[in-house]
C-alpha cells in the first residue's frame, strides 16, 4: 500500500460503490433455492436499511491490486442479488462479481503493519484543546453528555481538553446542565460537583485518569487491535473489550493512588475518596475495599478485570452502539475470505492481548506502575457441564449491531454473517484456511467448479438445517 494510500485509508477515502458492493451479494444467497430444501419464506434476509450518516472512523479496501471477478457461482448459489429495501436484482445465472481484495490475509496484515509503524512514527504524542465554559454546556445539550479527551485513531494521538472559565462561569454552566446530562452516564452529578464546588473539571486526578485511559487506546492501536482478517462483528467486539480495557487502566491508576496513600499513613476512609474523581467510580471495586479486600491480591485483580466488564456490558455498551457499528467498518480493509468467516481465534487471541499490555501505557511507565498480565483474570466461556473452554465469555452484541454487521457483511461480501458461519463449518480445516480457500477459489473459476462440486448440496444442506432449529 503506499502512502498516498494508506493515508486514504486511515481518513476516509474512496469505498467500494453501493452498487458494486451489491452486486457482490449473489455469492451464498440461494443455496437452498439451488438444493430445494427452503420455502421462499425462509430465505428471505431482513437487512436493516441504515442510511443515516454516521460519525465516520471508516477504514478502506487496501489499494493492492483487486480482481473483478466473474466466475460460476459460489456453490451454485447467487443469481439473485437482495437489497436493504426489500428489492432484488436479478442477474445472469451462475455467476458471481466481486471487487473485494482477493490477497492473503498475512499480505494485508504485513502491510498494514508497515503503514502503522510509520503513521505512529510522524505522530505528535498529545494535543490540548482549550475551550470556553459555553462550548462545554454546547456539547453537552447537542449530546447529553462532556468529553475531556480522546484518542484519534486516525492522527495517532490524544486530545485533551482544557477549560478555560472563570469559577462563576463554570457554576452558571453547571446550573443550566443540571437537566442536560444523559443520566446513564452519571456524569450530571459528577460535572455539578466538579463545577460548582471546586472548578475541578479538568483537575490533575481527572486529567491523568483520562490520559490513562486513552493511552491504553493508543496502545492497543499501536498493537495492531484492528488489522486485517477479521469479520465484522468480530471487529464490533474487539471494541467493547478496546473501551473495557482503557476503562480497567482508569482503576489500576485509582488503585495504586490508593495504596500509596495508605502507605503515606492517611486513613483508609480518606484513602476511599480517591474512587470519587474517577469518572466511572468503580463503586464495585470501592465497596469490596470497605469490606477487607486485599488491593494487591489477585482477587483484587480479578474484581478489577471481571467487575469492570460487568460494569461496562450493563452501563455503557448501550451508548457505545454507533462506535461498535462504526468499527464494524474495519472489514473494507481486509480480503472477502476473512470478511466472510472472520478467524475467532485471531479474535480471541487480540481481545487477550489487550488485557497483557497495561505495562506498555506510556503514563504507567512514567509513573513507575507494574501491572503484568491480567488476561488470565477475564470472564471465560463454559461449556453446558460448566467446564471452562479456554475461550474468554464473549460480548453479545445487540440486535441493532448485529443488524448491522449483517448489513455491511452482505454490502461487502454478499453473504450474512450467518451464512459464512455455516460456510466455515463445511469447509475444512480452521477458518484461517477458510478465508484461504474462499479467496483462491474466487480467483480460479476451476477450483470453484470443483469445490461447488464437493461441498455444493452439503453447504445447503447445513443451512437449511440451520435455518430450521432458528425457527423453532
Amino acid at each position: 500500500m503506499s502512502e498516498e494510500s494508506f493515508s486514504k485509508f486511515m481518513n476516509g477515502g474512496a469505498k467500494l460503490t453501493r452498487k458494486v458492493a451489491l452486486k457482490a451479494r449473489n455469492v451464498l444467497m440461494t443455496a437452498a433455492v439451488a438444493s430445494g430444501t427452503l420455502s421462499s419464506a425462509a430465505q428471505e434476509l431482513t437487512v436493516k436499511d441504515r442510511t443515516e450518516d454516521k460519525k465516520e472512523i471508516s477504514v478502506n479496501p487496501s489499494k493492492q491490486e483487486k480482481l473483478t471477478v466473474k466466475t460460476k457461482s459460489f456453490f451454485g448459489l447467487g443469481d439473485v442479488n437482495y437489497y436493504s429495501d426489500g428489492s432484488v436484482d436479478k442477474i445472469d445465472d451462475n455467476e458471481t462479481y466481486t471487487d473485494m481484495d482477493l490477497s492473503s490475509t498475512k499480505e494485508q496484515k504485513n502491510t498494514y503493519k508497515r503503514e502503522q509503524k510509520k503513521a505512529f512514527s510522524n505522530a505528535e504524542t498529545s494535543v490540548n484543546d482549550t475551550i470556553t465554559a459555553q462550548q462545554l454546556y454546547d456539547e453537552m445539550v447537542e449530546t447529553g453528555a462532556f468529553e475531556i479527551g480522546h484518542y484519534d485513531n486516525e492522527q495517532k494521538n490524544i486530545t485533551l481538553k482544557v477549560l478555560n472559565a472563570s469559577e462563576q462561569e463554570r457554576r452558571n454552566v453547571a446550573e443550566k446542565s443540571k437537566q442536560k446530562i444523559n443520566p446513564l452516564f452519571n456524569q450530571g452529578q459528577n460535572i455539578n460537583r466538579f463545577m460548582e464546588k471546586s472548578g475541578e473539571l479538568l483537575s490533575e486526578d481527572i486529567r491523568k485518569s483520562t490520559i490513562v485511559h486513552e493511552y491504553e487506546h493508543f496502545v492497543n492501536d499501536k498493537n495492531n487491535t484492528y488489522a486485517p482478517g477479521l469479520n465484522a462483528e468480530e471487529y464490533g467486539k474487539l471494541n467493547c473489550w478496546d473501551e473495557v480495557s482503557a476503562n480497567v487502566s482508569q482503576l489500576i491508576l485509582a488503585n495504586h493512588k490508593y495504596q500509596e496513600k495508605l502507605k503515606s499513613g492517611v486513613s483508609q476512609e480518606e484513602a476511599l475518596k480517591t474512587f470519587d474523581v474517577v469518572m466511572h467510580g468503580f463503586d464495585f471495586y470501592k465497596k469490596a475495599l470497605e469490606k477487607g479486600l486485599n488491593p494487591d491480591s489477585k482477587e483484587a485483580k480479578q474484581l478489577m478485570v471481571q467487575g469492570t466488564v460487568k460494569m461496562w456490558k450493563e452501563k455503557y455498551q448501550p451508548l457505545y452502539e454507533e462506535q461498535i457499528q462504526n468499527y464494524m467498518k474495519y472489514i473494507d480493509g481486509t480480503n472477502i475470505g476473512a470478511a466472510m468467516v472472520g478467524n475467532n481465534a485471531d479474535y480471541q487471541k487480540r481481545a487477550k492481548k489487550m488485557f497483557a499490555s497495561f505495562d506498555q501505557n506510556p503514563y504507567f511507565k512514567e509513573c513507575g506502575i507494574k501491572v503484568g498480565d491480567l488476561s488470565r483474570y477475564l470472564p471465560q466461556e463454559k461449556d453446558s457441564n460448566g467446564k471452562e473452554t479456554g475461550k474468554i465469555a464473549d460480548f453479545q452484541l445487540s440486535q441493532s449491531s448485529r443488524n448491522y454487521a449483517r448489513e455491511v457483511t452482505f454490502e461487502r461480501t454478499g453473504i450474512s454473517p450467518e451464512q459464512g458461519k455455516v460456510l466455515s463449518d463445511v469447509l475444512p480445516g480452521a477458518q484461517k484456511k477458510d478465508q484461504k480457500t474462499i479467496n483462491n477459489m474466487l480467483k480460479d473459476p476451476q477450483k470453484m467448479e470443483k469445490m461447488n462440486k464437493k461441498y455444493g448440496q452439503q453447504f445447503a444442506m447445513s443451512l437449511a438445517a440451520r435455518k430450521a432449529n432458528q425457527g423453532r
